[in-house]
C-alpha cells in the first residue's frame, strides 16, 4: 500500500498526479486478482480526487458475491466521500491467458462507461441519469433484481448491469458521500460531477488575474466573467428549476480581498451554485497567487431578501449627550422628504372646545373658524 500512496514531498505514488492539470476520474487496479485495495490506500487516493477535483472509482472487494455482502462490506469500509463513486457487481470477461472466463475488478469498465456516455451527452445537459451498461462481450457477474438495485443505490451503490431494464423509471448515479456531503448535491455524481467542472473551468479560466493582482479594478472584469459564463447555465437549468437571477452568485470584491491579499499578489473570488435545497448554495473559492491557483470549498451565508439586522447593546455602554439622542434626518429624508411648516403651540382656547366631531366625510366650518379667530387669521386656508 505504501508502495501506491507514495510521498508528498517527493511527489511519488499518488502524489504524482498533481503535476496533472485536468483529471476526470482515478481507478487502481488491484495488485493481484487474489488481493483488494487496501483502505489506506482509497483514503489517500480520495484525498488527491479531492485536490484534482476528480472523481475515485473503487472497486468492490472480491468477497462480495450478493447484495447483503456488499451493504454490510460498505460498512465496514467506512469510506464516505463524495469525490469516490463504487458500482457493484464485478465484471465477468475472457481471460486470454487461461482461455475461460474469469471475474475481475470493474473499476476500468466503469471508467469506460462513464466517458462513453460523456460523448453521447455531455454532461452540461439537464435529463435524468442514465444506467451503466456494459459494453458486448463484458457482462455483470450477477444479475440483481429491481428491489436489489433499489437497496444498493439508497446506500451509494451504482448497480451494473449488462441490459436496460423494463421500467422507466431510472435511478439516479450515487457517490459515496454518504451523510458528510456539504450540500444536498454531495450525493449525486452527475450534480458532483457538473460542481466540479464548473470549479475546473472558472479556475483554469481565471488564472490570468495572477497578473493583474494589485489592480483592484480587476476585481469587477473577474466577476463579469464569471457571471457572463454561468447565466447561459443557469437559464439551461444546470443548477435547478427556479428563476435564473438565484441561480447562482459571484463575489470579487473588498469582502474576500483583504488588503494584506493585495500586498501579496493575490487575488480571491468566491462563487455560489444554488443547491437542490431551497436557500442553499454549494460555495467555493477560487485563489490567484504566484505560487499557483486553487478552488477549495467554502462555507458562505446568504441572507435572504428583506432580512434586517438588529445589534443589542446594553444600556450601561451607551455614552452619548443629550443632543446626539435626538432623532436625526437622513440624508434621503434631507433631499426628498416632505417639508412641514412649522406651527404655533395649540392655545388654551383649543382645549375648551366640546369633543364633538363633524359628520363622516364633512367638515365643521363653525369649528374651523374659530380655529382661524384663535391662531390670529395665520391658519391655513380651507
Amino acid at each position: 500500500d505504501y508502495d501506491l500512496i507514495g510521498s508528498e514531498q517527493r511527489g511519488t505514488g499518488l502524489f504524482a498526479l498533481r503535476a496533472s492539470d485536468d483529471v476526470h476520474f482515478l481507478c487502481i487496479p488491484p495488485p493481484a486478482r487474489d488481493r483488494d485495495v487496501g483502505a489506506s490506500v482509497l483514503v489517500a487516493a480520495a484525498r488527491v480526487c479531492q485536490d484534482l477535483r476528480a472523481m475515485l472509482i473503487v472497486d468492490p472487494p472480491a468477497a462480495w458475491v450478493g447484495c447483503d455482502d456488499a451493504l454490510r462490506g460498505l460498512r465496514e469500509l467506512d469510506l464516505q466521500s463524495d469525490h469516490a463513486l463504487m458500482c457493484f457487481p464485478r465484471i465477468l470477461a475472457f481471460d486470454r491467458l487461461r482461455g475461460r472466463y474469469e471475474t475481475f475488478a470493474n473499476g476500468g469498465a466503469v471508467a469506460g462507461v462513464l466517458a462513453r456516455m460523456d460523448e453521447q451527452r455531455s454532461p452540461w445537459h439537464p435529463g435524468p441519469d442514465d444506467e451503466l451498461l456494459l459494453r458486448p462481450g463484458t457482462r455483470a457477474a450477477l444479475v440483481l433484481t429491481d428491489s436489489e438495485r433499489s437497496r444498493l443505490a439508497a446506500h451509494g451503490i451504482n448497480p451494473l448491469q449488462s441490459l436496460r431494464t423494463a421500467g422507466e423509471r431510472r435511478l439516479p448515479l450515487r457517490t459515496l458521500a454518504g451523510g458528510t456531503g456539504r450540500s444536498a448535491e454531495s450525493s449525486l455524481l452527475t450534480s458532483r460531477r457538473r460542481a466540479l467542472l464548473v470549479m475546473g473551468s472558472i479556475e483554469r479560466g481565471t488564472r490570468w488575474a495572477v497578473f493583474d493582482a494589485g489592480d483592484r479594478g480587476a476585481w469587477h472584469k473577474i466577476a463579469r466573467q464569471v457571471q457572463d459564463f454561468l447565466q447561459p447555465l443557469a437559464e439551461a437549468g444546470i443548477f435547478g428549476a427556479g428563476d435564473p437571477a438565484d441561480a447562482f452568485y459571484v463575489v470579487c470584491d473588498e469582502r474576500v480581498n483583504t488588503a494584506h491579499d493585495v500586498s501579496e499578489g493575490r487575488v480571491n473570488l468566491l462563487v455560489g451554485l444554488r443547491s437542490g435545497r431551497a436557500g442553499e448554495y454549494f460555495s467555493f473559492m477560487v485563489s490567484h497567487s504566484t505560487a499557483g491557483s486553487r478552488a477549495r470549498p467554502a462555507r458562505a451565508n446568504r441572507l435572504p431578501p428583506g432580512t434586517r439586522m438588529k445589534v443589542d447593546v446594553p444600556a450601561e455602554e451607551i455614552d452619548v449627550v443629550a443632543d446626539e439622542t435626538r432623532r436625526q434626518r437622513t440624508l434621503a429624508q434631507a433631499l426628498f422628504g416632505y417639508y412641514t411648516e412649522p406651527r404655533p403651540a395649540p392655545s388654551a382656547a383649543l382645549a375648551s372646545l366640546p369633543a364633538e366631531a363633524a359628520a363622516s366625510g364633512r367638515r365643521d366650518l363653525d369649528l374651523v373658524a374659530r380655529f382661524d379667530r384663535d391662531l390670529g387669521g395665520g391658519g391655513q386656508r380651507f
